[in-house]
């Protein structure tokens, strides 16, 4: 996998003291098959990727986007019960998700758009 290994490579620097986290490192979850193909994602495999990681990382989460889930189609409480204690941080966004509308994919109109 292929943030796995970019996770492995990170400086012992932005790890935190054992049984001290004060400096959290989170990646963001989305597509990751498909465009934009980022590091990891969808939930369930994320989730794979945290455990990993976190086992050697006590200061590691992910970051949920609500927009990003539902751009995958998750569902959004079924995905947030799966990522449990695993997020650090969940983004509150908005998204259109209607095929070649101008707004559509990751660009998080305003709310009265």
């Amino acid at each position: 996998m292929r943030a796995e290994k970019a996770f492995r490579r990170t400086p012992s620097r932005t790890r935190s003291p054992p049984g001290n986290p004060t400096l959290w490192v989170s990646l963001e979850t989305f597509a990751r098959a498909t465009p934009p193909h980022q590091l990891a994602g969808p939930t369930y495999e994320a989730t794979t990727l945290a455990d990993r990681v976190a086992a050697a990382n006590t200061n590691f989460r992910l970051t949920t986007d609500l927009s990003h889930l539902a751009q995958l189609g998750e569902d959004p409480v079924a995905s947030m019960k799966v990522l449990g204690g695993r997020a650090r941080h969940v983004h509150l966004s908005t998204c259109v998700g209607i095929a070649g509308h101008r707004l559509s994919g990751d660009r998080h109109p305003s709310f009265d758009t």
